[in-house]
């Protein structure tokens, strides 16, 4: 049996499929014209097509909603969608990521949206979801 055989495994479950799975984020923070780089792990809910689908369709709506009572954004930024998606598929972090005194942060839906209102923590926790989401592996430092 070669290595590769060895590495795939044999079986598989739907319940793998409905579940959450860890994945690394490096957030990338400019400091002094160049770029401080940051790890945690964060937890992803694993969802399937049709469930990111109305994911989406809820949050436009929502958005919308606020928009015509004129107590939401003046315009519908992509942006905004995407902090709302993410916040429904962004489940925990690891220890690695602190509050401002170095405190651990409950993974509540007010410290998700925290961390997202930050353009650094969104890019990074959106980039590591893509890539989990796709099927392309994390990129590992030696």
């Amino acid at each position: 049996m070669s290595e590769q055989e060895n590495s795939v495994a044999r079986g598989f479950s739907y319940d793998l499929l409905t579940t959450t799975y860890q994945w690394p984020v490096v957030v990338e923070i400019p400091q002094g014209g160049e770029f401080k780089q940051f790890e945690f792990t964060a937890e992803f809910k694993m969802i399937s097509q049709d469930e990111a689908q109305a994911i989406y369709e809820e949050v436009r709506t929502k958005l919308q909603a606020q928009i015509e009572d004129k107590t939401g954004p003046s315009v519908m930024a992509t942006n905004a969608v995407l902090q709302e998606f993410l916040t429904h598929v962004w489940v925990s972090w690891d220890d690695n990521l602190t509050g401002p005194k170095g405190e651990q942060m409950e993974a509540t839906e007010e410290n998700k949206r925290k961390w997202l209102a930050w353009s650094p923590m969104m890019r990074a926790i959106d980039k590591a979801y893509r890539e989990s989401a796709r099927g392309q592996e994390a990129v590992k430092e030696n």
